[in-house]
């Protein structure tokens, strides 16, 4: 999926990708919550590869909204964050879902938040030229 969304992102652009990959991504992980056991495979197969087609368009639009010489520096900084709120905050939170035997709850929590965050790409301006 990385491959294919990297070629789209090179036709389409990366905000369009991007918000098709946030939105998919975010319907499949509410379907992970309300999807009874028998249908559960579906979306257990298709929200792992849809989040990662986030990436490709991700970086190239974050590369393109910084200077050139600094596209090692966000990228280096974004990994760490990136790693704290999806390794450490999130499944902290789908936890407490779970002690609270809500675990459901939490998968269509955040899958409406990564809705949500559709509309939050397409906000973000992809600049025309970057060459300071």
């Amino acid at each position: 999926m990385p491959a294919i969304s990297g070629w789209m992102t090179a036709r389409y652009g990366p905000r369009k990708v991007m918000a098709v990959a946030l939105w998919l991504t975010g319907i499949a992980t509410i379907l992970l919550g309300l999807t009874p056991g028998r249908w559960l495979w579906l979306p257990l197969l298709l929200q792992p590869l849809l989040v990662t087609s986030f990436f490709p368009p991700a970086w190239a639009l974050l590369s393109d909204m910084v200077p050139s010489g600094f596209r090692n520096l966000i990228v280096a900084l974004m990994m760490p964050a990136a790693m704290l709120v999806g390794g450490g905050a999130l499944p902290t939170v789908i936890g407490a879902f779970g002690d609270a035997h809500k675990f459901y709850a939490g998968f269509v929590l955040l899958g409406v938040i990564v809705t949500a965050c559709t509309g939050l790409v397409l906000l973000v301006r992809q600049p025309v030229d970057n060459s300071m």
